[in-house]
């Protein structure tokens, strides 16, 4: 017995109705979602007002602030502050926007401002701006059991106090500063933790390296709005500064400076034209650098660690030029004893003259000295402190007390940072 099997031919034009019913139907399904979303909102709306905050006869309502740190600096000392870009999100909960449903509501540009969000701002900002290529950068958005995320990509120009005392050894710290304009602590509190904020892995700061990111909240009193006290929250970044520029620029030529300087002392004391051109061509040249650095360095309110250094380097130079003036004075003062100690031994004596000449000790006196004046006199040695002397001593000297400066001023600036 043979089994007869069935073979249904599908036309194409089957598959073409099946895969046009689906598209609809995904098309209604889609429809059917939006339209629920925009009569939630439009539920939502209803008897909502915006310019009231959550539960405004209740608690204070919590604020918790994420930031990831997109780009950071440059950090300009003359102006006195820092530059950054980053996105800050506001989280918090408002009951009034509860709703039934399993889909979150994401609303952007004028639609957010029909709901209530925090009026956080930024506390010694100089220059600022919200980002609105292609469109606003911002957007808002609405859970089932009311709570709420509000997102905003800013950039920032803050003010940031530094100490230069130590510059170029130091470590500055800058801050950004968030509080609620209206809403004092009584009605907004703002929250933050150091896991809430993030920066980009890839930042870097022109000059600085970011040694650490820290967070905290306090209370600030306005007095020019009313006597309660307001809630805030503050982002610290702690930037070292990179001394290798420095080294190569600064320090490492000034020391070679100093020690061409030293060079006029194994030079002939005698050697007066060559001495006082080294000397002189020394110190203009730490005159020179001196000043010229000035103009890069910032402005400070007491003197810089590097001011400290280019004064120490010039005045290095400088006693070295007056070392040689005192070899000088020593070399002139040397020359009138040799000259007085040749006069005293060329002066005649006056025993000869007046003994008998008949004599024989006069004859023999006479006969020794007329010998000595015939062969001429020794010249003597100068005994005394004399220019080579001098010379000697300040190798040693100058040497020792540069290497007593260093040894000071990097102890100082470099292992005791604190």
């Amino acid at each position: 017995m043979r089994t007869k099997v069935r073979v249904y031919k599908v036309e194409y034009c089957d598959y073409n109705k099946m895969l046009w019913l689906m598209i609809l139907a995904l098309i209604a399904q889609r429809s059917i979602v939006a339209s629920n979303i925009t009569a939630t909102i439009q539920e939502l709306l209803t008897g909502y007002d915006h310019r009231i905050r959550p539960d405004h006869e209740g608690p204070p309502t919590t604020v918790s602030l994420i930031v990831f740190m997109e780009s950071i600096g440059p950090l300009e000392e003359r102006t006195m502050d820092f530059s950054s870009s980053f996105y800050t999100a506001m989280d918090w909960v408002d009951t009034r926007l509860t709703y039934t449903g399993e889909k979150y509501i994401i609303l952007k540009g004028d639609d957010i401002q029909k709901f209530w969000i925090p009026d956080v701002f930024f506390m010694y900002e100089k220059e600022g701006q919200h980002h609105d290529i292609i469109q606003a950068n911002q957007m808002l958005k609405i859970l089932p059991d009311g709570k709420c995320r509000y997102v905003v990509r800013v950039s920032l120009t803050t003010v940031c106090r530094m100490l230069l005392q130590r510059f170029p050894f130091d470590t500055q710290t800058c801050s950004i500063h968030m509080f609620s304009f209206a809403y004092s602590s009584l009605d907004i509190l703002l929250d933050i933790t150091d896991n809430s904020v993030a920066v980009h892995p890839d930042i870097i700061v022109a000059r600085y390296d970011l040694t650490n990111v820290s967070t905290k909240t306090y209370y600030l009193q306005f007095e020019i709005m009313t006597n309660n006290t307001w809630s805030g929250a503050a982002i610290t970044f702690t930037f070292k500064r990179h001394l290798q520029a420095y080294i190569l620029t600064v320090y490492i030529p000034s020391i070679l400076l100093v020690t061409i300087s030293w060079m006029s002392f194994w030079i002939d004391a005698h050697a007066a034209p060559a001495r006082i051109t080294l000397g002189i061509t020394t110190v203009l040249t730490a005159t020179t650098m001196t000043a010229s650095m000035q103009d890069s360095f910032p402005d400070a309110t007491g003197a810089k660690a590097v001011d400290i250094w280019m004064a120490a380097c010039l005045i290095f130079v400088f006693l070295s030029l007056i070392e040689y003036a005192m070899t000088n004075y020593l070399i002139v003062l040397q020359d009138r004893k040799m000259k007085s100690n040749d006069a005293s031994e060329l002066k005649p004596d006056d025993s000869i003259c007046t003994n008998d000449s008949t004599s024989p000790s006069a004859n023999e006196k006479s006969g020794a000295h007329a010998k000595e004046l015939t062969n001429g006199p020794s010249k003597p040695e100068y005994t005394g402190f004399s220019a080579e002397h001098m010379d000697k001593l300040a190798r040693v000297l100058f040497a020792l007390t540069f290497l007593a400066f260093n040894a000071y001023y990097w102890t100082f600036y470099v292992i005791f940072e604190s």
